[in-house]
Parts: structure tokens; sequence; C-alpha cells
């Protein structure tokens, strides 16, 4: 048994399969261009620049917390301040942390798996 190929019916198949696209040839590149053409991929100097930025900013509110020192502004109980000033602080920048995989997984940008690496350490 022999199938009869039906040039037609080939053509019928591929264009269901990948509809032509519907934007006139008149519409912008910004507009109809391919998401994957716009991504942003760093170099290693920019990625670095970024790693940077981001540890610096994981270190704000020990910076802060330098400065509550520095102006005696602990209040009545300096431990418990500490405490829940660490604590509060360690469990936003983890959500923070947690919350790249699902941001990586929509903006389709890899790179951003090692910020998340980086800012977990710099979390602990």
């Amino acid at each position: 048994m022999s199938f009869v190929r039906l040039p037609w019916l080939d053509r019928l198949y591929v264009e269901a399969r990948h509809p032509p696209s519907r934007s006139p040839a008149g519409t912008p590149a910004w507009i109809s261009g391919k998401t994957s053409d716009m991504s942003f991929n760093p170099d290693t100097r920019q990625l670095g620049l970024i790693k940077t930025a981001v540890f610096a900013i994981c270190l704000l509110p020990f910076a802060r917390l330098l400065w509550a020192a520095y102006a005696n502004d602990f209040g009545p109980n300096p431990v418990e301040f500490v405490q829940r000033w660490t604590g509060t602080w360690t469990f936003n920048l983890l959500l923070i942390t947690l919350c790249v995989t699902p941001l990586r997984s929509v903006t389709k940008l890899p790179w951003l798996i090692r910020l998340r690496r980086m800012a977990a350490k710099a979390i602990f």
C-alpha cells in the first residue's frame, strides 16, 4: 500500500500547524518583533556590575543596623530590636530570592539564576 502525496493537502497541514503572521507589513519591529529578539544577555563585565549592585542592596539592612548602633537608636530592648530587625530582613530577602525563579521562567532570562545564588549566599 503506498500513499499518494497531495501538495495542496501538505500546504493545508503546514498552514494549520504554523499559521501565517497576521501583522501588517507596516507594523514597527518593536510591536511585532519576537520577545526572544528583545532579551537582555549581559556579558561578563555587566553581570559583575549587576552582582555588585545586588550584593550592595543586600547589605543595606546591615548598614541600617550599624547606623542604629551608632545613633543609639535601638530602643529600650536592644537585643529584641536586633533579633526582629535581622529576622524580618532575612525573611524579606529570602522571599525576594525565591521570586527569582518564577521571574526567570516568565522572562526567559537564564542569567538571573546566578543572581539568585549570590543573593542567597549574601542573606545567610
